[in-house]
């Protein structure tokens, strides 16, 4: 049997055609971010916000990276234009502000973003920073991994493994940082530009980069290259 496909293009409701992210939130809805917009779609039609420069409860920029969901169900969307907060029961939006320290420029380009255990976990590269919700307090660490200076279109990957270790992707490599210690660990992969990371049910974390997959084994201390 052929499978079905249903296309939803910009003539369909959706504000732009290239989806940067997606994501799936606890009641069901699809929440799809572009390089122009954030879209809610519930199956049917889609709703659109974009930032109004008139009205502060708006989005802060169009440019959405990442998308999560905490505990509370409030979910946090990252932009070129800062980190987002989007409380669905007034429907406003509120920046969080993200100082990178040290004296720097702030770092407006939130590139990842995963929540967990009542922390939202942020990739601004080359910074981390760790945002708790039960009281609003950010903890920021600067990573090695710098990009002199330059800033990307597409999302970088972040991910908190299940032994609680944060595995953050770069366009310079990765690292994986120990929360309990405030340690980086960096690793050498088939490709520094890292694109996705995925933990298995075994606890290996899988690396995609722009050429190889790379899947790195705990149990072994073990980082094994595929290719095509």
């Amino acid at each position: 049997q052929a499978k079905q496909f249903t296309h939803y293009k910009v003539q369909d409701g959706l504000s732009q055609s290239e989806i940067l992210c997606i994501f799936q939130d606890s009641e069901g809805y699809m929440w799809l971010g572009t390089q122009n917009g954030l879209n809610k779609f519930d199956g049917y039609s889609f709703e659109n916000f974009f930032n109004d420069p008139a009205d502060s409860s708006t989005i802060s920029n169009n440019w959405i990276f990442d998308i999560c969901e905490d505990q509370n169900e409030i979910l946090w969307i990252g932009t070129k234009g800062g980190l987002n907060r989007y409380d669905r029961r007034n429907g406003h939006f509120s920046t969080v502000p993200l100082s990178s320290g040290g004296g720097d420029v702030q770092n407006t380009f939130i590139y990842g973003l995963t929540a967990a255990d009542s922390h939202i976990y942020i990739n601004h590269a080359p910074f981390l920073s760790i945002l708790d919700t039960r009281n609003g307090e950010i903890r920021t660490y600067r990573s090695e991994l710098e990009t002199g200076g330059a800033l990307y279109d597409k999302g970088v990957p972040i991910l908190k493994a299940e032994d609680g270790r944060i595995w953050v992707g770069s366009v310079n490599g990765l690292y994986s940082f120990d929360p309990r210690s405030d340690t980086f660990r960096y690793f050498t992969v088939s490709h520094p530009h890292v694109t996705s990371l995925v933990e298995d049910r075994n606890g290996n974390i899988l690396i995609g980069t722009e050429y190889g997959l790379n899947v790195y084994s705990p149990s072994d201390d073990a980082m094994t290259w595929f290719f095509h």
